[in-house]
Order: structure tokens, then C-alpha cells, then sequence
């Protein structure tokens, strides 16, 4: 603590007619103010660093990364850190080891050409996320080779969502279910490509002759486009909880933009709307 003598030469530009004790007692009050303000900067300080930084893992703490690092399996960081949280964990590497590839096997391969419909999902670059189901006869998901697989795009309603998703994000997952004869379905994970049918034909050598053949039908039969995907794991969707269905006929009117076929009218929007612009009409009287 500075002397008197001191603290008058300190302010010795501010003439305060104060005596040397109260000259002491304002210079305490300012500086336990100064203690204060920096150990609340100090604090603000660490917390905003401790948020950018992964804390750093306790003794015997087992983190996402640790976990990956040691185990080497598929799957993201966080489910095998999920695994370890809930004990799961040697129940999913016998998952793995079992049922997970990074490629089709030739069983897998039958079943994917057999499909007749495919559920896909995909995220733009935010992590914004959509879901689609994709129809067509047996046979429209073609297997190009173990790594590849290739679906598509017949004309729909112009939204592209998912093959927009694909602009800015490739990572796909796929699934097709047999819910008429094994119930069982197929999981297939990778990175998805969009190809238009000019670029397509430019391989027409190397192409299925059922590819080739389906762009060659006329009008809305004909795809608008296809999405190739590079298989990154291929795993089962087991069968225990999916429902054996029976398949009935029905018209199928590809490309249509009948409503009456489209059953666009099914959640009756136009009402729901009707009925909420009276609702807001009558708020607004009310105010």
C-alpha cells in the first residue's frame, strides 16, 4: 500500500481537499472495485475458453474419441460413447463383427435387386434432414458392383429435397425392407452422387442392359435422373419386429399429377387453413 506522501503525489493532479485517511480510503474502495472487475473478466475468460475446449477426460473417463481410437470399429464417435455409457458395448462389436461390411455380399446384393421400394435419408450441410421413400418395380435398385448401387429419380413433385441434400452434403442412408415374403430388411450407408441420364449414358458399355432399357421408355416412365451410391457399410435390419404384409393390387399412375390419384387432398390442408385464417380474422376483431 502506498504512503500518504505517496498517494498525494499520485493525485497530486486532483485536488480534492481530502485529507491523508480519506485519501487512503478512496484509494482502497478503488482498488478491492479493480480486484472485483478482474476476477470477474478472469472468470468470463475461462468460462468462454472452457466451452471451446473439450475438457479434459478425468482418470478412468472414457470419451467418443478414446473410444474410437482404441476399438477401430464403424459407427460414429458418439454411438460407441453411448455404448460404453449404457453397457452395451460388447453386444454392438458382436454386431459389428457379424453383420456389418463395407461392401454388398452377393446374398446382400440379391436382396437389394429385388426391391421394390426404398426409404433414403440424407442432410444438408447445416444437419437439416429429410426423409423419402422411393417406389418402383422389382428390380429399379440396380447392384453395379459390391461397392456401388444405383437407383432412379422418376419425375415427382419438383421439390428435389433429397437429391438437393446431396449437393451439399453426400452422405446417404438407405433402407429397403421385404415385408411380403422374409421380412427383413437392409441397411446401406455410403456417400451419394446425382447423375443425369446424359452423363449416365456416356458409360452405357459398362451399364446394365435393364438400365438402358429404362431409358429408353417415353414420357413420365422414363427417369428424370439417377443417384449412384458408394457403399460405406452394409448391415441388416433384423427381422423380429417387422410385420409380414400382403400385397394387393392397385393401379400405379407413374409421373401423374392428378390429384385424385396423388390423394393430395388427403390431410384436407386447404381446410386447415381455411380455419385458421378465420381463426386469426377473429382474434384480430377481438382486440
Amino acid at each position: 500500500m502506498p504512503s500518504p506522501d505517496q498517494m498525494e503525489t499520485i493525485f497530486g493532479g486532483f485536488s480534492l481537499g481530502l485529507n491523508n485517511y480519506a485519501v487512503i480510503a478512496v484509494i482502497a474502495l478503488i482498488a478491492a472495485a479493480i480486484t472485483i472487475v478482474i476476477s470477474h473478466v478472469n472468470f468470463y475468460r475461462h468460462l468462454q475458453e472452457s466451452s471451446c475446449k473439450p475438457a479434459e477426460p478425468r482418470a478412468g473417463h472414457v470419451t467418443a474419441a478414446s473410444v474410437t481410437a482404441i476399438s477401430g470399429l464403424p459407427g460414429s464417435d458418439s454411438e460407441h460413447l453411448l455404448q460404453q455409457r449404457y453397457g452395451t458395448a460388447d453386444r454392438a462389436r458382436a454386431f459389428y463383427s457379424k453383420q456389418v461390411l463395407d461392401h454388398l455380399s452377393p446374398t446382400m446384393s440379391d436382396f437389394a435387386a429385388r426391391a421394390e421400394f426404398l426409404f433414403v435419408a440424407t442432410a444438408d450441410r447445416h444437419g437439416e434432414c429429410d426423409c423419402t421413400s422411393k417406389f418402383g418395380e422389382p428390380g429399379f435398385i440396380r447392384v453395379l458392383s459390391p461397392k456401388h448401387v444405383i437407383y432412379p429419380e422418376y419425375r415427382g413433385n419438383g421439390v428435389y429435397a433429397n437429391t438437393g441434400n446431396m449437393q451439399e452434403n453426400p452422405h446417404i442412408g438407405m433402407l429397403m425392407i421385404d415385408f411380403y415374403r422374409d421380412t427383413i430388411g437392409l441397411h446401406i450407408n455410403g456417400r451419394a452422387r446425382v447423375v443425369e441420364n446424359d452423363e449416365l449414358l456416356t458409360q452405357a458399355d459398362k451399364l446394365p442392359e435393364s438400365i438402358l432399357a429404362e431409358m429408353r421408355h417415353e414420357g413420365k416412365r422414363r427417369p428424370e435422373r439417377w443417384v449412384v451410391t458408394e457403399v460405406e457399410e452394409a448391415y441388416i435390419q433384423c427381422s423380429k419386429h417387422i410385420p409380414l404384409l400382403q400385397k394387393l393390387d392397385k393401379a400405379i399412375h407413374w409421373g401423374t399429377d392428378s390429384a385424385t390419384e396423388k390423394k393430395g387432398d388427403y390431410f384436407k390442408l386447404d381446410e386447415h387453413r381455411a380455419a385458421l385464417a378465420v381463426g386469426r380474422e377473429r382474434a384480430n376483431e377481438q382486440r
